[in-house]
């Protein structure tokens, strides 16, 4: 199988390293995010750049989502920084709408959406927090010691997340010491929850 692999396309767009990759829903648009603090959205199988948009971010984006039930039309990502951005993009692909968490203290690694959920996504953390954000509640915040949205405080570096597609109340998180924590959201106290 491996001799069978062959390099298809290149997809070009970015001048620096690029960090992460997420399609969309129904696979026919990819999301990049680069050390270049740009968000590129390709159609992979005709190999066009549709659009390049300038994040805001001005550190490297290691994360970066369309979020789900938005027509692709709303991003968030995160960067070396620890800022998270929310973008609400027009179907021109500019920008219409650029709002910022500024909450985390240290690289933010992963940023993650839930299933079928337009308005919610997590972040994970070098400070250790795990946040839950509701764009319902808020789309911005600039209090860099805000724990609105804390949902767990891990107390070590956090460097992953994952959602279980098939039950989006369960969530797992890597960290520094070698272990990952399987959660379910709907056992959680927000804000208060300490892990050890």
């Amino acid at each position: 199988l491996i001799h069978k692999l062959k390099l298809e396309r290149t997809l070009e767009g970015h001048t620096g390293c690029v960090n992460t990759l997420a399609w969309n829903k129904v696979g026919d648009k990819l999301l990049s995010g680069s050390d270049d603090c740009l968000l590129n959205i390709y159609q992979p199988y005709s190999y066009k750049l549709l659009h390049s948009v300038p994040s805001g971010h001005t550190a490297n984006i290691f994360s970066a989502k369309f979020l789900p039930n938005t027509n692709d039309l709303k991003i968030v990502s995160c960067a070396g920084n620890g800022i998270v951005s929310y973008l609400e993009l027009n179907t021109a692909g500019g920008c219409t709408n650029n709002n910022f968490f500024r909450c985390h203290d240290g690289t933010t690694y992963e940023v993650v959406t839930i299933p079928d959920e337009p308005n919610v996504f997590m972040t994970c953390c070098e400070d250790g927090k795990i946040r839950l954000f509701d764009l319902r509640v808020k789309t911005r915040c600039s209090s860099h010691d805000c724990n609105e949205d804390v949902l767990i405080n891990c107390h070590r570096p956090t460097t992953a997340i994952a959602v279980d597609p098939s039950r989006s109340f369960q969530f797992t998180v890597g960290s520094d010491d070698s272990c990952a924590r399987v959660f379910d959201r709907r056992n959680l106290i927000r804000e208060s929850r300490q892990v050890g």
